[in-house]
């Protein structure tokens, strides 16, 4: 299958069991089916994007917002601001590493 999306592809793709989540240099993220490449969803304004899990994907938006994102639909199941951070994926264990811009590393787990 082939799928065009808005936007460069210039940064990792994420995958899980039955999707890929593409984000593009546009601050698009797409959430496509590994099967046939169908359209699941989409989300603009998303500058960072964190490990999936859980059923969600946590993102950082470009106001600063952290926000977790249903991998079913895209709608925002939560949501926080933390001004400028960057989230880390990490696809071993169930954390959530954010990292600010002032030198603070925090570790979160989703409940």
């Amino acid at each position: 299958w082939n799928r065009d999306v808005k936007g460069d592809l210039n940064r990792a793709l994420m995958l899980t069991r039955s999707d890929v989540l593409v984000p593009t240099e546009g601050d698009h993220l797409y959430c496509l089916s590994t099967a046939k490449g169908d359209l699941r969803w989409e989300a603009h304004g998303i500058r960072n994007l964190g490990t999936p899990g859980g059923g969600r994907v946590w993102v950082i938006d470009n106001a600063g917002n952290l926000e977790a994102l249903s991998l079913e639909n895209g709608e925002v199941l939560a949501k926080a601001h933390l001004g400028s951070a960057s989230l880390i994926p990490n696809s071993e264990d169930r954390l959530l590493l954010v990292v600010s811009k002032a030198g603070v590393v925090a570790a979160y787990t989703a409940k």
